[in-house]
């Protein structure tokens, strides 16, 4: 089965002690070591979330909402390699994997990937983290189909896709959320299809607004990540939770019609036109609904007994 990400991965800064006890283990987290902290302070938040992550075991459940994935400093700051190396030696199976920003080509990718197992290996880790990759450059568009090449052969991780510094390395003249994630799209589109075409889980950008009146215009985005094949979408406070679950989440109902589809298929054997919803269904729709049954079955929606007996179309 395709690796399915969170449907919401909450982003607060690793320095926090309240942020980090409110949010994790609830929702799927993601501590931020880059953005969230100043300069200065960045020695002091890497102790800080080290020791946090040491003192708590790490979830071995594949649960979505318990997934926790430190985001450390790009590489080539002088951040960077104590971050990683903090984080693997000192709060060893403590975290599920790495978001790492900036990556802008295969090799990178693979030396960290490299890196992760040389340390996992020496710290006594029971499986090698994964490795988010945070796409946020053109350079980064250009190369991410071997971005996610080199992810795929790991068997692990997946893509995060980054709006804002997408947008600067653009020299996109939009200061407009709605209008620069639509401007964005056929770039965003692509990170997503790729990385779902290798089986890897993609995640979405944030929408960097809050307050009232704000509701509509993160609903209307999030719809176009679903459409444009994100599992997940970072959020930057709790209020964005549920209209972006509410969105990306299959409903019971809608995993179950797309069960009856699949049976039916595969009962039938061939293409066919469904009479209960005059649907024509060949093996690339019956690929659409397993992967609204993917989800369902990653966030809880449905059990797995329910899916018994169904396996996902071939390609």
């Amino acid at each position: 089965m395709r690796r399915v990400a969170p449907a919401t991965l909450i982003s607060f800064s690793a320095a926090s002690e309240k942020l980090f006890g409110r949010n994790v283990g609830r929702l799927a987290a993601m501590p931020d070591l880059e953005d969230a902290v100043p300069e200065a302070e960045k020695p002091g938040a890497r102790r800080t979330l080290v020791r946090l992550l040491a003192a708590r075991p790490c979830a071995s459940t594949r649960k979505l909402d318990e997934l926790v994935f430190p985001r450390v400093n790009a590489p080539g700051t002088r951040y960077f390699a104590d971050d990683l190396q903090a984080l693997m030696a000192e709060a060893a199976n403590g975290f599920h994997g790495v978001v790492v920003p900036k990556l802008q080509d295969a090799g990178e990718v693979e030396k960290i990937l490299g890196t992760l197992r040389e340390y996992a290996d020496r710290h006594a880790w029971t499986s090698v983290p994964e490795l988010i990759a945070l796409i946020e450059s053109v350079r980064g568009i250009e190369n991410v189909a071997a971005i996610c090449d080199a992810l795929a052969r790991s068997e692990s991780g997946g893509v995060l896709c980054g709006h804002l510094d997408l947008a600067s390395d653009a020299r996109l003249v939009v200061t407009n959320p709605v209008e620069r994630h639509r401007e964005l799209r056929e770039w965003t589109k692509l990170v997503a299809r790729t990385a779902n075409s290798r089986g890897l889980c993609a995640i979405d950008g944030p929408f960097p607004k809050l307050g009232a009146g704000t509701e509509d215009e993160l609903a209307l985005t999030t719809r176009w990540s679903l459409v444009d094949g994100y599992d997940g979408r970072l959020v930057i406070h709790p209020s964005q939770v549920d209209v972006v679950r509410s969105l990306l989440i299959p409903s019971a109902e809608a995993a179950r019609e797309a069960l009856r589809m699949l049976r039916r298929a595969r009962d039938h054997g061939g293409a066919f036109r469904d009479e209960q919803s005059g649907e024509m269904i060949d093996n690339a729709v019956r690929r659409s609904h397993w992967t609204l049954v993917e989800r369902a079955l990653a966030n809880g929606v449905i059990g797995s007994g329910e899916a018994e007996g169904l396996e996902p179309p071939p390609p």
